[in-house]
């Protein structure tokens, strides 16, 4: 019963956490840097989870914060959650692969994860909906995901703090790999 309440507890501080960094890249970033496109921070959550949770836990999580992050923006649930489902099967494939705990895997998927955003996003655009992108907006684009890694380091230490506060193993450290 423990445990479970430090898992509750674990996702609501999590949401809270998306929350205020999602409010500062959609809202504080503008007043502050103006036109200046802000950084995918709520990617980086998302990421930490595809790597250090279990795979059913983190896209549980994952959707509860695309939940979260789909009031502050514009996209279409639906077409967020499905982009957030396929950037979680491709990162969970490549985790399979390639990882190494730590910091700097961590920065450098950061990367990786936002420029493959950015792709499955014009992608699916061009696919499934009905008016698709056309202004692939490539400059804006290429900055957050050269951005996006910046905010990489505080992010992962927050996360790593609030496992440590909440009790939650990670998946790397506990040496089980569930599905």
């Amino acid at each position: 019963m423990k445990k479970v309440g430090y898992f509750v507890f674990h996702a609501l501080g999590l949401l809270i956490l998306v929350a205020l960094a999602t409010g500062f890249q959609t809202s504080l970033w503008a007043q502050l840097f103006g036109t200046l496109p802000g950084p995918l921070i709520w990617i980086l959550f998302f990421l930490y989870l595809a790597l250090y949770r279990r795979p059913m836990e983190a896209i549980g999580l994952s959707y509860l914060c695309a939940a979260q992050v789909y009031f502050f923006g514009w996209i279409p649930f639906g077409f967020l959650l499905f982009n957030v489902l396929i950037l979680y099967i491709i990162v969970y494939f490549v985790k399979e692969r390639i990882f190494w705990p730590g910091h700097r895997y961590f920065i450098t998927a950061s990367f990786l994860v936002t420029l493959l955003y950015q792709l499955i996003y014009i992608l699916n655009s061009w696919l499934f909906e009905l008016v698709p992108i056309r202004d692939l907006m490539f400059f804006e684009r290429l900055f957050q995901v050269i951005i996006t890694p910046l905010f990489a380091s505080p992010v992962y230490y927050t996360l790593k703090f609030w496992e440590r506060l909440t009790h939650q193993t990670p998946l790397i450290e506990s040496g089980e790999l569930e599905i």
